[in-house]
């Protein structure tokens, strides 16, 4: 008899950007907050975003109401070029607020 492993529904979940570890402190950890690799249910009892050191420490498993890994999506060309058009009509209009808004934490040369 062979038996086939059917994957666990509700284990992943895509994103547009992945959030940083709740429980990564910057004053705990110098060089910054991990990106949380998790949103999980913890022992505790709460949610929260976290990391694979975190989850493998207080996370209850995965699946529907227990925790989804998180995958970043792909942007698409035309999202990328609608968020470059976006950033471009927000630099003419001169609202650097709506500019960094768009960018982000990422680097502004990227997309002019």
């Amino acid at each position: 008899m062979t038996t086939t492993s059917t994957p666990i529904p509700h284990t992943t979940t895509t994103v547009q950007t992945i959030p940083p570890c709740d429980f990564c402190s910057p004053d705990v950890r110098p060089s910054g907050r991990r990106e949380a690799a998790y949103d999980a249910r913890l022992v505790q009892g709460y949610w929260a975003n976290v990391c694979q050191e975190h989850f493998e420490a207080f996370g209850v498993g995965l699946g529907l109401g227990r925790g989804q890994r998180y995958i970043l999506a792909t942007p698409s060309i035309a999202d990328e070029m609608t968020q470059r058009d976006l950033i471009m009509d927000a630099i003419e209009n001169g609202d650097a607020d709506a500019v960094w808004d768009l960018v982000g934490d990422g680097d502004i040369a990227e997309w002019l």
